[in-house]
């Protein structure tokens, strides 16, 4: 009799099944009980294992420090120096931050007898005589600045108070138009119109500037031109550049140039600006200048240049500092307690020791050994220079 296939291969298959179920068993009854504590492999079958809490372990303290008391104290004291970088003052004293609240002039009217070199940068284009049309800095036409000439009448003001001493020299940007009444379609360079004299040289040379305005206001141009053409005044002479605008410059597209304003600042120039109306460059004016005087009215040119001149008869002796100290964890003392401060006058670094407390004294400047210990961080406040409003 021949056995039917399909109940022998039902046979095969379950003793097939009973060989691999018995093989499981016997690996699992036998395997020991250690294996569960290590971690599973393929192939292996693993309990499940519930991670247990021990109610006798601690868990470790995070300690978090207390942020330390900010300690602050003022002073106030003087340095005897004639010209100092007022913005670089910073301490040499361990931990000891500083802010800058002020830092005055000390003034005395006298008579400088190696007197001062004085440039005249004045503003002569389109815009002081006709009004401007809407451009991206204003939505609406703005009228002349200076229609009736007050600019002329202001410089002849600052000149009779110039002492015979003083040498002015007179520059106009643009340059005169030499045929006034017709626009010249480019913007025209700066020039000087009557080079280092008297003041009483200029007088002659002021009206030539009426009628004879023309295009574009090369301002960043006639600045770094100052500069050169200051640099052949004696080196003991005071240089100040005086500078009247009403708009800003038409030459750069990416503001001031890269470099101008250090170039200012290490040629020495006191360069005051006059910016007259509502569209000069304040923000890039306060970046080159060494004050800015914003002029609302052409009326207000002549007692402002009044004023200007007064100024320029007084000579400075010294400075008044008032500085913020701060320091972290530690109280200051009273009054026996010493800062050591660091600062420039002219291109030195300078430092001195300032005593916390008491009177305001005076500093005793020593030179510093290098650049490398003025370093530490001082926060920077608002210009002490100072805009003058009028």
């Amino acid at each position: 009799m021949i056995p039917n296939p399909w109940l022998v291969r039902g046979g095969v298959i379950l003793g097939v099944a009973a060989v691999i179920l018995l093989t499981v068993t016997t690996v699992n009854a036998g395997a020991s009980p250690s294996i569960y504590n290590k971690a599973g492999r393929e192939g292996v079958l693993m309990p499940e294992v519930i991670a247990k809490n021990d109610p006798n372990k601690t868990k470790p303290e995070i300690v978090r420090e207390e942020p330390k008391k900010i300690y602050t104290r003022k002073v106030n004291f003087r340095v005897p120096e004639e010209e100092i970088d007022r913005l670089s003052f910073v301490s040499l004293t361990k931990d000891v931050t500083i802010r800058i609240l002020d830092v005055n002039p000390i003034t005395e009217t006298t008579r400088d007898e190696r007197g001062k070199s004085i440039m005249l940068l004045l503003d002569n284009s389109y815009s002081m005589v006709q009004p401007s049309p809407p451009s991206p800095w204003n939505d609406d036409w703005l009228p002349a600045a200076d229609r009736d000439y007050k600019r002329i009448e202001a410089v002849k003001a600052l000149l009779d108070v110039l002492s015979g001493e003083d040498r002015v020299a007179l520059a106009t940007f643009p340059r005169l138009n030499p045929m006034p009444g017709y626009r010249i379609p480019r913007v025209e360079p700066p020039a000087i119109l009557k080079n280092f004299g008297t003041p009483d040289s200029i007088q002659a040379e002021l009206n030539k500037l009426k009628s004879n305005e023309n295009s574009g206001t090369p301002l960043y141009r006639v600045i770094g031109d100052s500069v050169e053409w200051m640099a052949g005044e004696p080196a003991d002479r005071p240089k100040i550049a005086v500078l009247l605008t009403d708009g800003r410059d038409t030459e750069s597209n990416s503001g001031v140039p890269p470099g101008l304003a250090e170039k200012v600042k290490e040629s020495g120039i006191t360069l005051i600006t006059i910016a007259l109306g509502p569209a000069p460059d304040l923000d890039a004016l306060r970046t080159l200048s060494t004050e800015v005087i914003s002029v609302s009215e052409s009326d207000q040119l002549v007692p402002t240049f009044r004023r200007l001149a007064e100024k320029l008869k007084t000579m400075t002796i010294g400075w008044e500092v008032n500085l913020e100290l701060k320091r972290p964890g530690q109280p200051f003392a009273n009054d026996d307690e010493e800062v050591k401060i660091g600062y420039r006058s002219g291109k030195s670094p300078k430092r001195t020791d300032v005593r916390v407390g008491g009177p305001a004294p005076i500093a005793t400047p020593v030179p510093a050994p290098s650049d490398k210990e003025i370093t530490a961080p001082a926060a920077k406040p608002k210009s002490p220079t100072g805009e003058e409003k009028i």
